[in-house]
């Protein structure tokens, strides 16, 4: 049979199908609405640790080791993740606080599974597909805005009206997008550089214009910082810096070029998009973005091919860096940073305030952000050490916002982690990826890993701003990207010729690991099959099967005993089929396990008031109202 194949073919086949296989998981996740719903991230981590059990058991995993700070850097996010579950021991709800831990063991999960399968020889292919999953991702973007009838709506237009203008899908959400797309450009970047053919190299730059385009649709300032934060670490990192500039500059104007199309296209960027001259606009620059794309790979193609290896002295590159240095200084000044400052720190107003997408980009306003962070600086002020538990945030912030904004996250991951998870935790999380990625770069200066160690860490390092300036962590999309690269760069500082584990010892060690890999997915079982009985109890109100929403909701609370949803949907059907005396129950249960759910006592109050115990229903109109005094809805109720 393998004669039949020529041994170049299977050469290829080899590199590309795990590429595609990467890639495909990449714009699964990001179709799925970013995999930000419950149900397809705890599928996606259970899928993760069964592999990663199948490969411990089967042998399958490579065997060098990682490197020492890679090893400590692994094992300190394992103490983060454990530290996120001995969390529920404090937290006020240990729903929220599992919910948490099962987001924190995904995370993981993807790191481990990077580390068992990528080695050195394939890291090529691990950054191709990662780049070629998020292009094909910013691919569906531009098509869902250039060719709109074509495409679902995701509803998410219907809930804020004011956003109407900024690109959305496929992730429902326009900063998650924006920062998605980003990680892409140092990926990109290196396969440009590091092509040995002109061509190649020409391929790999030509999707940037077209990133440029999707982050100025989304109007996201922080995909912008993660994209600049890529590129510079990129450059500081690459072997070949001249290389590396050329490629920036080239991709760059393409990019500028891309923007300017779409500014003078104001239906097509800002609306109303379903008019007839939004969809014409949508036709004309999609043909131009793509003549955009293509003229950047040639013009950088043929440029690598005149130039060759020739390269300017280095009294050049000193030269470069002080204007860029300068440029950098005049921008700042003239950018009025202490207005600017001033501007960010003020209350968000409302959804559509500002005129156009550029507009919004060019803004300094930090839509309540600077709230989010004093407000999580005030948490973790409150116990600084240990923290309210994972999950604790978003009830914080209703019992002690200065705005009547709502909001689930800080947009923050270190200041939600400093407030929720105390100093432990945030030194764990940092610690671990700071010792990951000086290991990566580290071990990237070796001849096979050139290039790799450039691309991984600026990646990264758009995603550590991503998370820092929006909520990042909780769209898995987003931060599966994250940790599959934080995987790359521990496998960059693998010990090559190290001793390995052999005999008894190996076994015993495999069996621990595989061991908490099913602890794992028993860890992401649970709620998500309590999560699936509460939607089906959900589906049975809805068509009128009282028996079975009440069945669904008592096997609910059977498989999540801790957890409060369960029992208020339990209380919800008692209540539609008139068992005022179990539904009162099952809600006093819901009020014990999340205390600060100040939608609970309203539910409360509500039974009780039907119940006839009027000072019951009071006592737990006034508990919603201190948990979440600024509520507009809890003012109107008497």
């Amino acid at each position: 049979m393998t004669r039949l194949i020529p041994p170049r073919t299977l050469i290829y086949a080899s590199r590309i199908l795990p590429c595609l296989l990467i890639a495909s998981v990449l714009v699964g996740l990001a179709y799925d609405g970013g995999a930000y719903d419950v149900l397809p991230r705890h599928a996606l981590a259970i899928a993760v640790w069964w592999a990663i059990a199948l490969l411990l058991i089967t042998g399958l995993a490579p065997a060098e080791p990682l490197g020492r700070r890679a090893s400590i850097g692994g094992a300190l996010l394992v103490l983060f993740t454990v530290w996120t579950g001995l969390s529920m021991a404090w937290a006020e709800s240990t729903e929220r606080a599992v919910l948490e831990l099962d987001r924190a063991v995904l995370y993981l999960g993807v790191f481990v599974l990077t580390c068992l399968l990528a080695r050195r020889r394939s890291l090529a292919t691990w950054c191709d597909g990662l780049a070629i999953g998020i292009v094909a991702t910013a691919a569906l973007a531009l098509a869902s805005r250039f060719f709109p009838g074509h495409f679902r709506h995701t509803g998410v237009e219907a809930l804020l009206p004011g956003v109407r203008g900024r690109l959305t899908y496929p992730l429902d959400y326009w900063n998650g997008l924006g920062i998605f797309v980003a990680l892409s450009v140092p990926l990109l970047l290196r396969a440009a550089t590091t092509a040995r053919r002109a061509f190649a190299s020409g391929v790999a730059l030509a999707p940037i214009p077209g990133i440029a385009a999707v982050i100025y649709l989304t109007s996201s300032r922080g995909a912008v910082a993660a994209a600049l934060a890529g590129t510079i670490v990129f450059l500081a990192l690459a072997a070949d810096r001249w290389l590396a500039a050329a490629a920036i500059l080239v991709s760059g104007l393409g990019g500028l070029a891309a923007i300017v199309v779409l500014r003078g296209r104001d239906q097509l960027v800002n609306g109303p998009l379903d008019s007839a001259a939004a969809v014409s606009q949508g036709h004309s620059a999609a043909v131009w973005v793509a003549v955009l794309c293509v003229a950047t790979g040639t013009i950088y193609a043929l440029g690598t091919w005149a130039l060759g290896t020739a390269r300017p002295s280095a009294v050049a590159g000193w030269v470069a860096v002080a204007v860029v240095a300068a440029a950098a200084v005049v921008a700042v000044g003239v950018s009025h940073p202490g207005r600017a400052w001033h501007d960010f720190k003020q209350p968000p107003g409302a959804y559509g305030q500002y005129d156009s997408t550029s507009a919004h980009l060019l803004s300094g306003r930090g839509n309540g952000r600077w709230q989010f962070w004093a407000s999580a600086v005030n948490e973790f002020k409150s116990k600084p050490l240990v923290g309210h538990g994972a999950g604790s945030w978003e009830a914080w912030w209703l019992q002690h916002r200065p705005i009547s904004y709502f909001t689930r996250y800080a947009h923050s991951l270190y200041l939600q982690v400093l407030g929720e998870l105390g100093a432990v935790g945030l030194v764990l999380l940092l610690g671990a990826f700071a010792l990951i990625v000086v290991g990566g770069v580290g071990g990237s200066r070796s001849a096979d890993a050139a290039g790799f160690g450039a691309a991984a860490a600026g990646a990264f390092a758009a995603f550590l701003v991503g998370a820092g300036a929006d909520w990042m962590w909780q769209m898995p999309a987003v931060s599966v990207v994250g940790f599959a690269l934080l995987g790359l760069l521990a496998r960059l500082d693998s010990t090559v010729g190290a001793p390995t584990l052999e005999g008894r010892p190996r076994v015993v060690a495999v069996g621990l690991c595989a061991a908490a890999a099913l602890v794992a997915i028993g860890v992401e079982a649970a709620p998500m099959l309590g999560e699936l009985k509460v939607r089906d109890s959900q589906a049975a109100v809805a068509r009128g099967d009282a028996t079975a929403a009440q069945s669904d909701a008592v096997d609910a609370h059977k498989l999540e005993p801790w957890a409060a949803t369960p029992y208020l949907q339990l209380a919800l059907v008692y209540e539609q089929t008139g068992q005022l005396a179990g539904a009162n129950r099952a809600i006093a249960a819901a009020t014990i396990r999340d205390p600060d759910d100040w939608r609970l006592w309203v539910v409360a109050s509500r039974l009780q008031v039907k119940s006839g115990a009027v000072g019951a229903a009071v006592r737990s109109l006034r508990r919603a109202r201190a948990l979440d005094p600024l509520s507009p809805l809890l003012r109107q109720l008497r």
